[in-house]
């Protein structure tokens, strides 16, 4: 069976809108500016900081938050890699290719504070979840922080688009989305993955504190691509 990350990769070499090779609406590219402030705040993000983001992409928000702190470190699919070399290359950069379930450990130092956005959906189940952010965490200093953002958790979603707003933002957005010709993100799932609700969520609340970590979930500015339907979560490690 073909994976996420595969499949991923593949897609990301044959399209060129950065946007949605990060797995948005193109309408969506100046609501997407504004996630790197909100990343800002909710890492704590300092000047002195050595930053790993897992699944960076073509470096939406890996190329601006390399000019805020000491050094980042960017891990994705080879194709992903090459375009975002293309875009933007800087001296504290580093760049690992390769599916982070299968990247050796010990080519890597620790971090002060790892990003990951808009990646655990695309995983294949919730065991995977559970791998993926324990192995993570292992790359944590002690009293460092992980966000776990853009988590599209379908009991929010449903929630908010049983409401009026909900039924107003999705009049709107159906109408945004017939006007730019453009009714799909570039890449979709070609195979099944995981699926987050609250109880997943919590679930993972609960699995991270049980590892000597303090966890939250935060909401979204409504501002963002999927502001108003997905949520974050913040991981401080202990000391």
């Amino acid at each position: 069976m073909t994976t996420y990350y595969h499949a991923y990769g593949a897609r990301a070499s044959s399209i060129n809108n950065h946007t949605q090779i990060a797995g948005r609406y193109g309408v969506q590219e100046l609501a997407e500016k504004r996630i790197v402030p909100d990343i800002l705040h909710k890492l704590d993000l300092q000047a002195t900081d050595n930053l790993l983001e897992i699944g960076c992409g073509t470096g939406n928000l890996l190329i601006p938050m390399s000019f805020i702190c000491r050094s980042v470190t960017g891990i994705d699919h080879p194709s992903c890699l090459d375009k975002l070399t293309k875009r933007y290359q800087h001296s504290g950069q580093s760049l690992v290719a390769g599916n982070f379930l299968d990247v050796d450990l010990i080519t890597l130092p620790k971090f002060e504070k790892i990003l990951v956005y808009s990646v655990l959906h695309c995983l294949a189940d919730e065991g995977e979840v559970f791998d993926f952010i324990d192995k993570a965490l292992k790359l944590l200093k002690p009293g460092g922080r992980l966000l776990l953002g853009d988590i599209p958790n379908k009991d929010r979603k449903n929630r908010f688009l049983s409401s009026q707003a909900g039924a107003d933002f999705l009049t709107d957005w159906n109408e945004q989305v017939k006007q730019s010709g453009i009714d799909e993100p570039a890449f979709e799932a070609v195979t099944s993955s995981v699926g987050f609700d609250d109880q997943l969520v919590l679930q993972i609340l609960a699995h991270v504190r049980r590892q000597n970590c303090e966890s939250y979930v935060c909401s979204q500015p409504c501002d963002l691509p999927f502001g108003n339907t997905r949520e974050d979560i913040i991981v401080q490690l202990g000391a």
